[in-house]
């Protein structure tokens, strides 16, 4: 039998290795209890302190984010308007695996590959679905956008399995809280993942695919806003609405996911390499993020202003509350809604201030340090002056205590722009500011500032742990655990020497447990 694809690569946004081994051995997961027992898997190692935005463009372009440049998706933080603004497809990495394919003559088929802007005069050898069904849509929006090439395949694709079921809005907007949002959240993105599984399985089925790759995202969405029922100790978990739903509805989710997995790996055959890579983990979100500039605020002696008041807490329960049907209703008032309820927290006047916080994620905050040099209105001096800066905003950083628990918030201070290499390291935030995230993060304090007050902006109960895991399946792997991880930017040369390409420009190595029969080919 011809494999329909050379190498087929199936991505698991955030599925989480600890809660995959679990449900797997409780026979929840058919699919991965399969790759479990006989595939080659080892754990994914990311980038220190990068783990959520970064995870997918590592992976896609095999080198660290000093190089590629993106560190929350596809949002940056902008020097000249001291804001976060999208990437413009002309700025994405010219390292992207794709662009190695297409120059090297392969045909592959890219469905909702993430964190990705395909310049659209761009050609390509093969098919892209963008935006179908993903967790955080490719221009840094709310809204996802969808669109294929070649063109025409839109409508084909929306004839037959329709549009996303998750109404094309990333899934913060949505934010379930009560019964009846909770059962249409996860009813949701069963289906979701239901036809993507669809989608892939009829694209894969045409054949003649060198490199083929889809992307889920539906544990990702369900790990943010389903984890409060799935764990018992979560301060909102809700005993009532989780009988009321039957079950676990992140377990619900993983099951239709396998299920998903599991058809196109039968639809793939035998003969065809398969590699499953879960990008990263999820966990309780105990996150400080946002919070951030207010002790950064703090720290410069100044007095942080309030988001929280009476009236938009009023505002956002009633906005949460709201019917799915009325919500959908008032489509033309979304985007002002979602602003106000959404308001990202940080401190006014950046130009005016030696520090300020920008968005790295919720595990780990970014600080940008106001550079003479780099940013417009820069304050502090290069050289002796910014490490100065950087040394004691760090020791200060780890000073802080939460005020609930006596522990330090701060686990670790990464000092980014000094341990990274590459064009791109001055876009990068200075410092990443990684939580204990052992307990929730309410009130905090510090010798220098007094007390300091966690708004809780999020609408999330579940946030990412840093650690991924893979399970490469079929006729050229075995059955082994590898006993050490393997890094994120590894798996770009691997799938190089996979398919006989050139080895590519790359921070990693090849696999050795993938590639060890394989011949290696003149980098380029």
């Amino acid at each position: 039998m011809t494999a329909l694809a050379k190498l087929i690569v199936i991505g698991l946004d955030s599925g989480d290795r600890d809660l995959i081994a679990q449900w797997s051995a409780e026979g929840h997961l058919p699919t991965f209890a399969k790759l479990i027992a006989e595939s080659t898997t080892g754990q994914v190692a990311n980038p220190h302190g990068m783990e959520a935005g970064s995870v997918w463009p590592t992976f896609h372009t095999g080198v660290e984010p000093a190089k590629h440049g993106q560190y929350d998706g596809v949002r940056v933080f902008d020097s000249e308007l001291y804001d976060h603004r999208t990437m413009r497809p002309d700025e994405m990495s010219p390292l992207y695996f794709w662009r190695h394919l297409k120059n090297n003559g392969m045909n592959a088929c890219l469905v909702d590959s993430l964190y990705m802007r395909m310049p659209e005069d761009e050609e390509f050898n093969g098919i892209v679905v963008h935006d179908w069904g993903v967790h955080a849509p490719s221009d840094g929006g709310a809204m996802l956008q969808f669109q294929t090439h070649p063109p025409e395949l839109a409508a084909e694709i929306e004839s037959k399995y329709g549009l996303d079921p998750l109404e094309g809005q990333m899934c913060d907007r949505h934010n379930p809280r009560t019964l009846e949002q909770q059962i249409w959240f996860r009813d949701a993105l069963i289906e979701r993942a239901r036809r993507k599984g669809d989608i892939a399985a009829d694209l894969m089925a045409r054949g003649g695919w060198d490199y083929f790759e889809v992307a889920f995202g539906d544990v990702h969405c369900g790990g943010h806003h389903c984890w409060h029922l799935h764990d018992v100790t979560d301060p909102e978990h809700d005993p009532e609405i989780l009988k009321a739903m039957g079950g676990n509805p992140l377990l619900d989710i993983y099951i239709a996911t396998d299920r998903a997995v599991g058809k196109i790996i039968d639809k793939a055959g035998p003969d065809s390499n398969v590699v499953v890579y879960c990008s990263h983990g999820m966990g309780a979100e105990h996150s400080g993020t946002r919070m951030l500039d207010r002790m950064l605020v703090g720290l410069e002696g100044e007095k942080p202003r309030n988001y929280r008041n009476p009236v938009l807490d009023i505002a956002r329960s009633a906005w949460r509350a709201m019917p799915k049907g009325l919500r959908r209703g008032l489509k033309p008032m979304q985007r002002k809604a979602w602003v106000a309820m959404m308001n990202d927290g940080f401190q006014p006047n950046r130009q005016g201030r030696k520090y300020f916080e920008v968005y790295l994620n919720n595990r780990s905050a970014g600080v940008r340090i106001n550079l003479k040099g780099r940013e417009t209105n820069g304050i502090v001096e290069p050289g002796a002056d910014y490490e100065q800066v950087v040394d004691g905003l760090m020791k200060d950083l780890l000073e802080f205590t939460n005020l609930e628990t006596g522990e330090k918030v701060v686990e670790e201070c990464v000092p980014l722009i000094r341990e990274g290499q590459g064009d791109h390291v001055g876009s990068l935030p200075d410092i990443a500011v990684t939580w204990n995230t052992s307990h929730p993060i309410r009130r905090v304090q510090s010798p220098k500032t007094g007390e300091v007050i966690n708004e809780k902006l999020s609408v999330r109960s579940g946030d990412h742990r840093p650690i991924g895991q893979f399970y490469a399946f079929g006729p050229g792997f075995e059955a082994r655990t590898l006993n050490h991880p393997v890094a994120s930017v590894d798996f770009s040369p691997t799938f190089a020497l996979l398919l006989g390409l050139p080895l590519p420009v790359s921070d990693g190595q090849p696999i050795e447990a993938l590639t060890a029969s394989t011949v290696p080919v003149a980098a380029q």
